[in-house]
């Protein structure tokens, strides 16, 4: 029983809740529309892990960590950071 008791919080420890997807998507949200480039594909391959469609409906399957280190990033831009998106190499536009 303590081996599942483990495992349970394992499981619980790597998701993602509602709430935090949607805090994450918020704070995005004044981001998205000048985001230019590779940068809006950058950020779906971070957070998405897979996209199914059955003919009728759309399920999407999140990289746990991805929606964590989304909000991170988007944490850090909202403090006046933002160039961690950027490759190497790269130079933030002027």
């Amino acid at each position: 029983m303590a081996e599942l008791d483990v495992a349970i919080a394992a499981v619980e420890a790597t998701t993602v809740s509602r709430d935090e997807i949607a805090q994450a998507m918020a704070l995005w949200e004044p981001v998205w529309d000048v985001l230019v480039d590779r940068e809006p594909a950058r950020i779906l391959a971070l957070v998405l892990e897979r996209v199914e469609y059955d003919g009728t409906q759309v399920a999407l399957s999140f990289y746990p960590l991805g929606m964590a280190h989304l909000a991170a990033e988007a944490a850090t831009m909202a403090d006046g950071g933002g160039d961690e998106g950027l490759e190497e190499g790269e130079e933030a536009a002027a």
